[in-house]
């Protein structure tokens, strides 16, 4: 686990930092460390932010076992005074019984060229026993600067304290926003699964009618339309494990399927292809062309008695794929030309369920990046327009 990943480093880490600075400070600003040498502040500093780490860590513990984190503003606020008085409080104590248990104010070594130990007579430095005249002069120094330092410290101790709320409030929210972005993420793939489950049945249901037609027919190649349907069913059965696949795949695809309705309707149905190369290896949705090109035969003939034209091209365009299913016939007049990708649920739909998945499927996965158009390109052809970011 990584330090960025791991909130107790942080925590540890920030908060010595944070009272390694403030010492760092005092060290050289606060009248109490003053008038002892640099020696001696170190030292002093060192048993401060050792101790201060013990109370904020204990703060820590409190804060997240009762739950601080989830109450109000008005609340918070009382709660970061309170807490900065408890903490200035045990730092009384510790400081207490340091000095009259341990008696490091009999060891430490004064800087005898500091003002004030002259005007107090503190004597000589060394680190032996002081005369009791020098505890009392030293301790009443102390106890002169005692209210500044409270002061100072308690201001740094609200300081503290907010910081690690206001850190412990964005972290919450950002979690917050981390498991909505995962519901939502999660509800888009149950869609996506239901849209694809959908386009199954109606795949099949279309190759179904052209092997009914040519055993109707009494075709001898209806043997060879059901061979193509297999090859296309064990895609579809399997493409519902894969987010994205190649557009060669796809083309590959689409190819089995024009040859399967070629058997059917003959010379009704021509086909052009205009891949370009740089396209073939870039991943797209599975299906999504497959299906609007049965869209657009099932439209184009029904437009024209003698017969449909397809042509699938596929162009780059800087960071953008476009891949364009034209075909001979008209949108009705009725009927709105376009649509396109969009946040609006009152977009115009035309063209069914094999359109209207296409342009779910591609708002879900590209957001508003990716665009779907269905319109007139001519008064004799239809173009379908898919158009969206390379990954």
């Amino acid at each position: 686990m990584t330090f960025s990943d791991n909130s107790t480093y942080r925590f540890w880490f920030y908060n010595l930092l944070f009272w390694v600075a403030f010492y760092a400070v005092s060290i050289f600003a606060s009248p109490p460390f003053l008038i002892y040498n640099i020696s001696t502040r170190i030292a002093l500093a060192s048993i401060f932010i050792a101790w201060l780490m013990l109370f904020t860590g204990g703060y820590r513990w409190v804060y997240h076992r009762f739950h601080f984190q989830d109450q109000s503003y008005s609340t918070t606020v009382v709660q970061t005074i309170v807490s900065a008085f408890i903490l200035i409080c045990l730092d009384l104590v510790a400081r207490f019984y340091i000095n009259r248990r341990l008696g490091i104010l009999e060891f430490i070594k004064v800087d005898t060229n500091f003002p004030l130990a002259r005007i107090l007579d503190i004597g000589a430095a060394d680190f032996v026993p002081k005369s009791a005249a020098y505890v009392e002069d030293l301790e009443l120094y102390l106890r002169v600067t005692s209210n500044f330092t409270q002061i100072y410290k308690f201001s740094f101790f609200i300081i503290w304290i907010t910081g690690f709320n206001a850190y412990n409030y964005v972290q919450k929210a950002r979690q917050k926003d981390i498991e909505k972005l995962a519901v939502e993420n999660r509800a888009k793939d149950l869609e996506l699964i239901n849209l694809r489950s959908q386009l199954n049945p109606h795949f099949l249901f279309n190759a179904l009618n052209s092997i009914h037609s040519l055993a109707m027919m009494k075709k001898d190649n209806a043997s060879d339309a059901v061979l193509l349907l297999s090859d296309l069913m064990r895609y579809t059965l399997n493409y519902e494990k894969r987010d994205v696949v190649p557009l060669s795949e796809e083309i590959e695809v689409v190819e089995k399927y024009l040859a399967l309705e070629k058997i059917r309707f003959g010379k009704k149905l021509n086909a052009e292809l205009d891949i370009a190369d740089a396209t073939l290896s870039i991943t797209i949705p599975p299906i999504i062309v497959q299906t609007l090109v049965e869209n657009a035969i099932k439209h184009g003939l029904k437009e024209s008695i003698n017969g449909v034209f397809i042509k699938i091209k596929s162009k780059l365009d800087a960071d953008f794929l476009t891949i364009n299913i034209i075909n001979s016939g008209q949108l009705k007049k009725e009927a709105p030309s376009v649509a396109s990708i969009s946040r609006n649920d009152d977009a115009p739909k035309n063209g069914g369920i094999g359109v209207e998945n296409t342009r779910r499927r591609l708002q879900m996965i590209y957001g508003e990046r990716a665009t779907f158009s269905l319109e007139n390109l001519n008064e004799q052809e239809v173009v379908a327009t898919l158009h969206f970011p390379i990954r």
